[in-house]
This record gives C-alpha cells, structure tokens and sequence, in this order.
C-alpha cells in the first residue's frame, strides 16, 4: 500500500534529518522510492512537508519539477511550489528546460512565475529567467481590459533584466531599462 510506504518513508526522513550523512547514505533511496509514488499522494493530505529532508539528496530538482507537472488543482500547485521552492542553491540552472516547460503550461498564473524567477535569479540564471518572464508578458493580451496585469508582468521582467545588467556591470544599459518602467 502506498500510503503505508509513504508513512514510513515519511517516518525514516524524520529520523535522519539532522544526519549529516543523509542525504549520501539514505536519502538517494528514500527519494527513489517517493519518486514511485502517486503523484497525488504527495500533493496531498500533508505529505509534502517531509520531502523538504530529501531537498539535499542528488536528485530532488529534477523530482520537485516533475511532481509540480503532475498537479491536478489548485490546492496541488501550491504544495507543488512549496516543494519547487526547496530545490537548493545552485541546481536551478540544471533544469533550465524544466522550469520553461512548467511556465508554458500556466503562463498567466503569477504565483509560478514569480517562484520560478526567484529561484533563477538566485542560481544567476538570468537567460531562462528572462525567458520565464517574457513566457508571461507574451501570454497576457495586449487589450485595455488586461492592461494592468500586462504592465505588471513587463515590471517583473524589466526587474529581472535590470538586475541581471547591474550584476554585469552594464549600468547604462541598466538605467536605460529602468526607463521602460516609465511606460
């Protein structure tokens, strides 16, 4: 039964969390058999929270987007960025294909968009993260009605366009940008 397995893989993480060898000796396994469970299992009725022991484990990014590609509501998407939101430091640039191919499938919802931008401006992504905002921007209609929301996606990636300038030490060009927030 897999809620069972799912209670005691939930159960070991707990034990080890504070392990530091964890991740290495036991944690691989624990998240290859959590990979073999239904995705709905884990979106739900509190599971998620215990995955944030294996966020270390080699592995997890790539298990976090694909669980965020199975979310089936609204309830499951913010679990599933919950457990996005925990992939580590430095391992969003692996998945740059991933985060795109997750933005395309939701692009008006700001939540994913802002969650994915963050954690790719973080890992210095600037390329996909650009690319993740412009997902958003070309999604909104250019109408009088969404003007508001379109104006507010253009300032999510003039800000991430800005800061990647700035980290590059392209002031001028930087500031030229900031002049588009005068739209």
């Amino acid at each position: 039964d897999q809620e069972f397995l799912l209670e005691c893989i939930e159960a070991k993480a707990g034990m080890n969390r504070e392990d530091v060898l964890f991740a290495a000796r036991d944690g691989k396994v624990l998240l290859a058999l959590v990979s073999g469970i239904k995705p709905s299992m884990l979106l739900r009725n509190g599971h998620y929270f215990f995955l944030k022991a294996l966020a270390g484990v080699e592995g997890y990014a790539q298990f976090a987007l694909g669980l965020f590609h199975h979310r089936q509501s609204d309830y499951e998407t913010d679990h599933a960025l919950d457990i996005v939101d925990d992939i580590p430091a430095g391992m969003s640039g692996d998945h740059a294909a991933a985060f795109v191919a997750a933005m395309e499938t939701e692009p008006l919802d700001v939540k994913i968009c802002g969650t994915f931008i963050e954690l790719l401006t973080r890992d210095k992504c600037w390329e996909v993260a650009l690319h993740v905002a412009r997902i958003r921007v070309d999604a909104i209609p250019n109408t009088p009605r969404e003007r508001a929301r379109k104006l507010h996606a253009q300032q999510l990636r003039w800000r991430v366009e800005f800061e990647h300038l700035v980290s590059q030490g392209q002031t001028e060009a930087a500031l030229a940008i900031g002049e588009s927030w005068h739209v």
